[in-house]
């Protein structure tokens, strides 16, 4: 396995977190020093969202022009400038306009580095690419729970010298960018000749399939819900008396039960056929976390249940796996990647809606537990919707029938053959 350029993707994803996540742990900080209210947070926090949303399929396209070392090291130090802009920034709106900047940049990573691994690595190597790959978010979530709020608390360093630091990481990826992926065309365009795409006809057949938008609506939840909830905790802590040191225990809780729960999802999405029961369990354990959230008033002699349920929040984040799944697996080859594009979008159009929204709950004096309400409402929204979605599994009885029983408007048009077996793309 090409080891250096697995790892290369990992750092890349690695910056990706650290300039996007980073934001919880500081939150405190920006709102003392510039007296800004919760809504005005909360959009600083959303306003990584939409730009990233709106850019997931004009990403696609440019991943399939554009060989992967262009576009990682572009996206690299957009990322860079942008994060020592936001350490600068002298107002909510510069902050804002630097958060965009930073969902600009972020927004190519993770497909390219999907796609980077599917061209330059044999199938057999791919899983073992895509586990270092993916592991770097859980580590970065780690890191920063547990080194941000020492330097800011124990060294007492400013929250824009911690940011400012941190941004270098964007700028030594993209250095090692051109000096480890390979150069020239992508060797499987040079073997099977440019891919054609007919993105309209694509994109009305995806539209249309009615239980890919059940998969959507989950993912708007639970991952907006999810990062939405990620930006608040510090806070929380801070607002609850425990200090911003606490505040990065759970988070790096929240990113240790977030390694577990995904390579739990991915073990279990491969050795068991049937999806809906692993998607309504993972919604499950998700929904009784938030609860306890929402119920436990955070105090230093509760911790034994707050500490614990930021955990699990994050060990049900296998759950994202079984959903992206089953997005893939509704849909022949040919048009999972422009589902995927779509489903993504919905996920960070879930993450700017919830961060602002909590952001607007607290300003209008609400509290941090009535305000996570609303996220266990739509949790448990998400929940009632998993019942309803499409079981992908061929072997099943309500596979079958499901998709006997679908109109051909609504399943995408695709040949006999390729509508035999649903399947997930080699990555």
């Amino acid at each position: 396995m090409k080891l250096g350029l697995a790892l290369n993707l990992a750092a890349a994803f690695f910056s990706w977190a650290v300039a996007n996540l980073m934001l919880a742990p500081v939150l405190p900080y920006i709102k003392a020093e510039l007296s800004l209210t919760p809504l005005a947070l909360g959009v600083v926090a959303a306003s990584f969202g939409w730009p990233y949303a709106l850019m997931q399929i004009p990403v696609g396209v440019l991943s399939d022009r554009y060989e992967p070392r262009r576009l990682v090291v572009g996206s690299m130090l957009v990322l860079f400038f942008s994060s020592l802009a936001f350490a600068a920034s002298p107002n909510a709106a510069f902050l804002i306009a630097s958060r965009v900047g930073i969902g600009l940049g972020s927004s190519f990573i993770f497909v390219v580095g999907l796609k980077a691994i599917e061209i330059y690595y044999e199938k057999r190597e791919r899983g073992k690419a895509m586990g270092i790959f993916l592991s770097a978010l859980s580590l970065a979530i780690i890191g920063i729970g547990a080194i941000v709020p020492f330097l800011l608390a124990v060294w007492g360093l400013s929250w824009r010298v911690v940011f400012a630091l941190a941004s270098f990481s964007a700028l030594f990826t993209a250095l090692l960018a051109l000096l480890v992926f390979p150069r020239g065309l992508l060797s499987q365009r040079k073997a099977d000749g440019p891919a054609r795409h007919e993105l309209v006809p694509e994109l009305k057949q995806v539209v249309r399939n009615r239980y890919f938008w059940i998969q959507n609506l989950i993912s708007f939840v639970v991952v907006g819900s999810y990062l939405g909830l990620f930006y608040w905790i510090p806070s929380y802590f801070v607002a609850g008396g425990l200090g911003i040191t606490l505040g990065g225990v759970a988070v790096s809780l929240i990113g240790v039960g977030s390694l577990v729960g995904s390579a739990a999802g991915g073990w279990l999405t491969d050795r068991i056929r049937r999806r809906k029961p692993l998607l309504i369990g993972a919604l499950l354990l998700y929904s009784a976390t938030i609860l306890l959230i929402v119920v436990v008033p955070v105090g230093a002699s509760l911790l034994l249940l707050i500490f614990p349920a930021v955990f699990l929040m994050g060990v049900s984040s296998g759950g994202h796996i079984v959903n992206t799944r089953l997005v893939i697996e509704i849909f022949p080859k040919n048009l999972a990647g422009t589902a995927l594009g779509i489903n993504n979008m919905m996920k960070f159009l879930g993450l700017a809606s919830y961060s602002a929204l909590v952001g607007a709950l607290l300003t209008f004096g609400f509290t941090y537990q009535q305000s996570f309400l609303v996220l266990l409402a739509s949790t448990v929204l998400s929940l009632v919707m998993s019942f309803l979605a499409l079981e992908t599994a061929p072997s099943t009885e309500e596979g079958r029938r499901t998709r006997q029983s679908e109109p051909p408007a609504t399943l995408a048009r695709t040949r006999p053959a390729e509508q035999t077996r649903l399947r997930r793309p080699g990555t």
